[in-house]
């Protein structure tokens, strides 16, 4: 079972896929990509009023502002 950012990829890959035969379907594709990477680098940058980061996805544990792993669990941090 993939996590959400796995759907939402598969999901741009197949508009992309049937874009080929409709161009429209590669313009919804490509806003789907760029929504997806506005995202991530809001996540990535957005830090709580207090000055720390949101917990670790996975497993919840406190991360410091630089993380690009869980320093708890070692999973990647986006």
């Amino acid at each position: 079972m993939g996590n959400w950012k796995d759907k939402l990829k598969e999901a741009a890959l197949k508009a992309g896929r049937a874009a080929q035969k409709d161009p429209r379907l590669l313009k919804a594709a490509e806003n789907v990509k760029e929504t997806i990477e506005a995202f991530q680098a809001g996540y990535r940058e957005k830090l709580r009023p207090d000055g720390t980061r949101p917990p670790c996805p996975a497993c919840g544990k406190p991360l410091p502002e630089e993380a690009k792993f869980c320093p708890a669990c070692g999973v990647p941090i986006e």
